[in-house]
């Protein structure tokens, strides 16, 4: 596979995520949350306060997108391993690190202030454990980014 194709490739796939993150943000979730409240009408006063900080968690979501297809653009220009796509991943990271701290930090409040089930904070500590999984991964990919720039950049002054 080419430098086009797979850029290609990685923007279809990066705009198939963006619609599902949209769906899931703006029509699943308050679908769902409005079922659970009109099936139990005592947790209509959390519908709103989990509401908006779903919908607060999701943004660093999409800056991750859009720094990705910078990195797609990257790719397709055949400059994969620059610094300009290693600082892009270590923001990657750290927005990751960021939102699953803030997601963390979240349910724990909504733990102190009871408007807090048990089954969502399983889901949440799942959410905190894949967005520090996907910290991890960019920061070690940033890393390898970056040595493969400096690599490429000796080999280019050697010739």
């Amino acid at each position: 596979m080419n430098q086009q194709n797979l850029s290609k490739w990685l923007k279809c796939i990066t705009v198939l995520v963006t619609c599902i993150l949209t769906f899931l943000l703006f029509f699943l979730i308050p679908s769902y949350g409005r079922n659970i409240v009109c099936m139990n009408p005592e947790f209509s006063g959390w519908y709103m306060p989990w509401l908006l900080f779903i919908w607060l968690l999701g943004v660093p979501c999409y800056i991750v997108l859009l720094i990705f297809w910078g990195i797609c653009n990257e790719i397709r220009k055949d400059n994969s391993f620059s610094m300009k796509n290693a600082k892009a991943l270590a923001m990657i990271s750290k927005l990751a690190m960021a939102d699953s701290f803030l997601c963390f930090l979240g349910m724990v409040a909504f733990s102190v202030v009871q408007i807090m089930h048990f089954s969502v904070f399983i889901i949440g500590i799942m959410v905190v454990i894949i967005g520090i999984a996907i910290a991890v991964i960019a920061a070690a990919l940033g890393h390898l980014v970056q040595k493969a720039s400096k690599m490429k950049e000796e080999n280019d002054l050697t010739i």
